[in-house]
């Protein structure tokens, strides 16, 4: 038996970076994001308290620290951005009780 489901939401997360391409420069900073992410699955059940699940999951999110705004976390030339997305393909299984 096989069940499709939708996932959603929104989050809050943070992140711990080091600067430190030059020896005598040695940086940390911490910045937090706000995001969401939006995906689907399908969940295969193998018995009534046993199922394997496979999704895929798109997320999008924007750093809301108080640094963003003078220092952009991705420049490529003249621009720059503090929004950024990505992916994930994930497998499980779940036990149900």
């Amino acid at each position: 038996l096989a069940q499709f489901y939708m996932l959603a939401g929104l989050g809050w997360s943070s992140a711990r970076v080091e600067f430190d391409q030059d020896p005598a420069y040695h940086k940390v900073e911490h910045y937090s994001y706000f995001g969401g992410q939006l995906g689907a699955g399908v969940e295969f059940r193998l018995s009534r308290v046993v199922s394997l699940n496979a999704d895929l999951i798109g997320f999008v999110r924007g750093r809301t620290d108080s640094r963003a705004r003078e220092n952009p976390e991705f420049t490529n030339g003249n621009k720059s951005t503090n929004t950024s997305g990505g992916g994930l393909v994930r497998g499980g299984i779940t036990f149900y009780w």
